[in-house]
């Protein structure tokens, strides 16, 4: 069914465009490429990899191994070992279904030791023991047996997900290069990040460990028409329509992150507005309804956040994009320093809270700039 869906990765049919990452990703995993797919949050990167690509390559491949691993929030290498471990385990367990290829699998990657439970069907699941105190299997060390399973003519395709979080932790990226380079050359690897700054950190610096490792894939904003027959189609079925123009506006005041029109497209059709063509006004009083419903998350969020940062980012929201955060006038108007400002705004962009574009930066996420502009100006 046709829906506008947020708050989870969505299924192929509510993916909008995205035809040509489409192909380029899936040429690039049919080919065995590293890839590099990266892009603002929330722009359909994940659901296009899990959803649609993965779901291609499982149906080409019955027996392939997809590993998938979310590297979100890790901040030391245990916790990078942890995710590896939990990954490792949800793609062994989807793998190897049959008794017979899991004893066989086991003897293969033995040194991990796993241990094997019996779930309700009386099907074995593989278990590494990472509760209780018990080691977790350095990451580095389960990356070496893919290429054990690969060798074992199992196909396997691995994708590790925000991806950057690794450049804040020691070590971890000339860990992650010796262990991607060692990994057998068709073996299909997706990285995916959305922090660009931190991404460049990594394949862009000469001196990085994975400096220009892999093809890179850029997730640009949608077509504008694009995005507008998307919303239509949907609008439609729900007795509305909305014109192009007047899409354009929506689009522009979620600054085009498909995430946060699909909340505010989702929120015009129970917002008990009369049916058929939306206007600007529909479009501004849903929005206000949206973010009058949901007052308190972004003020839970901006409380953990001190006053001085408070002031930049209130005075971003305010007057973005800004293109010199440490210009004087910006500095006179949240009353801090120059280097006070610098420091605060490398925290922002390491927390995604905000972005780095052409024409200045900009608020990551548009409904906590509407929430501001609303509540807190």
């Amino acid at each position: 069914m046709k829906r506008f869906i947020f708050d989870s990765i969505l299924d192929e049919e509510n993916i909008c465009n995205l035809n040509n990452e489409k192909h380029k990703i899936t040429q690039g995993v049919e080919n065995g490429l590293k890839l590099l797919v990266y892009g603002k949050r929330n722009t359909g990167k994940t659901s296009l990899v899990k959803n649609v690509v993965a779901k291609w390559w499982l149906k080409d491949q019955p027996s392939g191994f997809f590993m998938y691993v979310d590297l979100m929030g890790v901040r030391q290498q245990s916790q990078i070992s942890e995710r590896m471990t939990i990954a490792f385990t949800e793609a062994y367990n989807a793998c190897f279904r049959m008794k017979s290829v899991f004893d066989n699998m086991l003897k293969i990657i033995r040194g991990i030791k796993p241990s094997i439970e019996i779930d309700e069907a009386g099907n074995p699941r593989l278990s590494f023991g990472i509760a209780g105190g018990e080691k977790v299997r350095s990451f580095t060390d389960i990356l070496k047996h893919l290429d054990l399973i690969y060798a074992s003519n199992i196909p396997v395709l691995l994708a590790l997900d925000e991806f950057q979080e690794i450049a804040l932790i020691e070590e971890a990226e000339a860990l992650f290069r010796n262990s991607l380079e060692h990994i057998d050359s068709q073996i299909p690897v997706v990285i995916l990040g959305s922090k660009q700054h931190l991404l460049n950190r990594i394949f862009a610096r000469p001196k990085a460990p994975l400096f220009n490792w892999g093809t890179h894939i850029y997730f640009d904003a949608i077509d504008y028409h694009e995005y507008w027959q998307y919303m239509d189609e949907r609008f439609k079925q729900a007795g509305y329509r909305i014109s192009f123009e007047n899409s354009v506006y929506l689009q522009d005041k979620m600054s085009r992150m498909p995430e946060a029109i699909n909340r505010l497209c989702f929120a015009l059709i129970f917002h008990d507005i009369e049916q058929g063509e939306i206007t600007r006004e529909d479009i501004d009083s849903g929005l206000s309804k949206v973010v009058s419903d949901r007052r308190n998350e972004p003020e839970i969020y901006l409380s953990g956040f001190t006053a001085a940062e408070q002031k930049v980012i209130f005075n971003l929201a305010k007057s973005e994009p800004v293109l010199h955060p440490q210009s004087k006038s910006f500095i006179n108007r949240v009353n801090l320093s120059a280097p006070g400002v610098r420091k605060i705004m490398m925290k922002l962009e390491d927390e995604a809270v905000v972005y780095k574009e052409d024409t200045g930066y900009v608020l990551a996420d548009p409904l906590l700039k509407q929430h501001i502009l609303e509540f807190r100006l």
